[in-house]
């Protein structure tokens, strides 16, 4: 295999936006393109690509001028599709920052036109964690994307082998957001299921916001599931919830009591195993009390979802799969946060930019 690093045009922005073009000649290549201009701290760069890059999706790596790898908590990673997104925050600012594209694994040989903006804004990352439980006892949005490929030989089913896909933390006082997406290769139909069950000493409501899924994977569908999660689209499924319902408190010689599924739906095997869903929930305390991360949220896979609530403390979390897996499933990431201050004015040298973004969301729509 042929490896290539390529010093690439630079990036002129003006008032904060820019793009550049170049080409990945083979796998193992880059492109490296320099920011001409002064970033300052605290802002979010913004990079995109505007033309699909040839048979699959390409990632980027920011350095700072001294070299340093822009990654952790600064770093929110997207885009696993044709096009990607992915936001940078600048911790210390200066001139001289640097953008490397490359080949996602064995995919992104091919031309590609890339987007940059500087975003005037006060922003943060919030983390969300997509496979083991987070750390962060607020959490408001989760993913459940691996392992993506689900199937017998890698042990994920809840039912069976006492494993969940996805678990993470929730705030009981709050709206929160779970995206998921995955892939039946069981070769039968299964049942995937949304689990939210109370760790805590009194009862937590939970009201439906919103509730999509689809099956087949596809830019349509995954559009389609945002968009009804705009439209507060409430999609009936076999949970049991159609309204609101009650976790019970925590009962030791019981967890199952406290356990409710938000979302139960039969996922079919055939030409379009993948589905995706979003769920849009209120967690209230009914006790008024602050009953911060004491609700989990987990995901399964199983054909027989009472086996999974009568087990619940006996599960772990799946495997990893190594190889193609690691492609598009992600182990973390972070929603981007931004507060408008309307005391801002807005003038040709000073515009505000907006973000407009969603999952795979692939441009970036500025103003």
């Amino acid at each position: 295999m042929k490896t290539t690093k390529v010093n690439g045009n630079p990036i002129t922005l003006i008032n904060g936006e820019g793009s550049v073009s170049g080409n990945l000649a083979s796998m193992g290549s880059s492109v490296t393109h320099k920011i001409s201009s002064e970033i300052s701290d605290g802002k979010i760069i913004a990079v995109s690509l505007n033309k699909t890059v040839k048979d699959g999706p390409v990632r980027f790596e920011l350095r700072s001028p001294s070299g340093t790898k822009i990654t952790g908590e600064n770093l929110c990673q997207g885009g696993w599709l044709e096009n990607s997104l992915t936001f940078f925050k600048i911790v210390s600012g200066g001139t001289g920052y640097t953008i490397t594209v490359s080949p996602h694994v064995s995919a992104g040989v091919g031309s590609y036109t890339m987007r940059v903006v500087v975003v005037n804004a006060i922003a943060q990352f919030r983390p969300c964690d997509c496979r083991a439980e987070t750390a962060y006892a607020a959490s408001s949005y989760l993913i459940s994307n691996e392992p993506e490929y689900l199937s017998g030989d890698r042990e994920c089913r809840g039912d069976t082998n006492h494993k969940y896909l996805c678990r993470g933390r929730l705030n009981a006082n709050a709206q929160v957001r779970l995206y998921y997406e995955h892939y039946n290769n069981f070769g039968q139909s299964m049942k995937f299921g949304v689990l939210l069950w109370n760790l805590g000493s009194s009862p937590v409501t939970v009201s439906l916001i919103s509730r999509s899924f689809a099956e087949g994977f596809s830019t349509g569908s995954i559009y389609k599931v945002w968009t009804d999660t705009l439209n507060k689209e409430k999609k009936g499924d076999d949970s049991e919830l159609s309204g609101s319902l009650t976790l019970k408190a925590y009962n030791p010689n019981d967890p199952g009591a406290s356990a409710q599924w938000v979302a139960l739906e039969t996922i079919s095997s055939g030409a379009n195993e993948y589905f995706n869903g979003v769920v849009t929930l209120q967690l209230t305390n009914s006790a008024g009390i602050n009953n911060m991360g004491k609700v989990l949220c987990d995901t399964y896979i199983m054909s027989n979802a009472k086996l999974v609530k009568d087990n619940l403390t006996k599960m772990s979390l799946a495997p990893k799969v190594s190889g193609s897996d690691n492609i598009r499933g992600v182990a973390n990431g972070a929603t981007l946060v931004t507060t408008i201050n309307d005391k801002i004015e807005v003038t040709p040298s000073n515009p505000y930019n907006f973000l407009i973004t969603g999952h795979c969301i692939p441009y970036l729509q500025s103003g």
